[in-house]
């Protein structure tokens, strides 16, 4: 098996989660087990995943190991990362080396493993490094949506990256640990053709936050930015409340949007939790809640609605970027030219109607957001 090195200054299992690409390198890394030895290079967090393997201890000075759902974990120091972590890949002598930090970080390893791969989450955090893109065999990014969106820039990103080989391949999430079956992190388990147990996971969620069990649950996780949709979010507030619903979100930002929420009170049929949202914190919430709000204005992939989907609680999003990509009104309620107030009236609705609502969480629950699909672009990016 060749030697496969992933290395992430974010990880969820690893405790130090920000966004999206923390969990992608966890899930990526499980779905190549089978096709590769597979290592995962990160900073060290709080471990509370790592902890769970049984086989947590000291690498060397600044370092733990252990190996989880068939990777082997080396969870490098703050106060040593990124040196001591390029090192480690250096010492592990990877065949094929799968960057999601700093692209430039390729430089300071002292042998260039046989293939190197640059994946963007965000074009915003690499728009001016495209030279050190430039010195990898492929980049990719999170959907093909994004692919032509970065490509249309217009920039010298787009320009570098069109002379490249450079492709979309759509994420996965961590099956493992996103089972509402198995009961992981969830009040009562439950399925697709058992949903009886989302009842007490929902009662769950209102009693530790203090919210009415008697309303339809609206969850919105994540960066309080433009990009997400909080404009059109914070403009159906109302609308929400009106129609039996109450809105609950989690996350920080802007301050615009921080003060706009802030502003809002459970009279308005609103609670804000002003803290980073994250892959672990999301499975009690996404077992309780009713929908979950992703309308947003662009969206590399959109894990955070896939996620809602495996727990039965519906998205309601907008079709843009990788969301086109993922989603439809199969398995979600789908923001139209109607806008937002037109999406939340088709959302009371449908949970108004059990019969109708039931169906549409078992679909979601069904719909296959695994990495079957996108494993295949990987094998072929990394010559396996």
């Amino acid at each position: 098996m060749k030697k496969l090195v992933i290395l992430a200054d974010e990880s969820v299992l690893a405790g130090c989660a920000r966004s999206g690409v923390a969990e992608v390198a966890d899930s990526l890394a499980n779905a190549m087990t089978g096709d590769c030895e597979v290592s995962v290079v990160c900073p060290n967090g709080n471990e509370k995943f790592l902890q769970f393997s049984g086989n947590l201890r000291q690498y060397k000075d600044g370092v733990r190991t252990c190996r989880l759902f068939g990777v082997t974990y080396y969870a490098v120091s703050r106060k040593i990362w990124p040196d001591k972590a390029m090192e480690l890949v250096d010492e592990l002598a990877p065949d094929i080396f799968h960057n999601f930090a700093a692209p430039e970080l390729l430089e300071s390893l002292s042998a260039r493993p046989g293939k190197c791969i640059y994946t963007i989450d965000q074009k915003d955090f690499v728009k001016d490094k495209a030279t050190s893109l430039s010195a990898y065999d492929a980049v990719t990014t999170v959907s093909e949506a994004y692919t032509q969106e970065i490509l249309g820039g217009g920039d010298e990103l787009a320009e570098t990256l069109a002379g490249m080989d450079f492709r979309g391949i759509t994420n996965g999430i961590l099956y493992p640990a996103f089972q509402p079956e198995k009961g992981l992190l969830v009040e009562k388990k439950y399925s697709a053709e058992d949903l009886s147990g989302k009842a007490a996971c929902k009662k769950y969620l209102c009693e530790i936050y203090g919210l009415p069990e008697d309303k339809c649950i609206y969850l919105m996780m994540c960066r309080l930015v433009r990009d997400k949709g909080l404009d059109t979010v914070i403009e159906s507030v109302h609308a929400i409340r009106d129609s039996g619903g109450f809105l609950l979100i989690v996350g920080k930002g802007d301050s615009e949007y921080e003060e706009k929420l802030c502003a809002l009170t459970r009279d308005d049929g609103v609670l804000w939790l002003d803290k980073w949202a994250s892959a672990l914190q999301s499975i009690p919430m996404l077992s309780g809640a009713d929908f979950y709000l992703s309308p947003s204005v662009t969206e590399p992939c959109g894990l955070m609605p896939m996620h809602a989907a495996r727990f039965g609680c519906i998205p309601i999003v907008t079709l843009s970027g990788g969301l086109k990509d993922n989603f439809d009104s199969e398995i979600a309620v789908v923001v139209g030219d109607g806008g937002m107030e037109t999406a939340i009236t088709e959302a009371a609705e449908l949970y108004a109607d059990q019969d109708a609502l039931t169906a549409k969480r078992a679909a979601c629950m069904n719909r296959d957001f695994s990495w079957a699909s996108g494993k295949a672009g990987y094998l072929e990016v990394y010559d396996c």
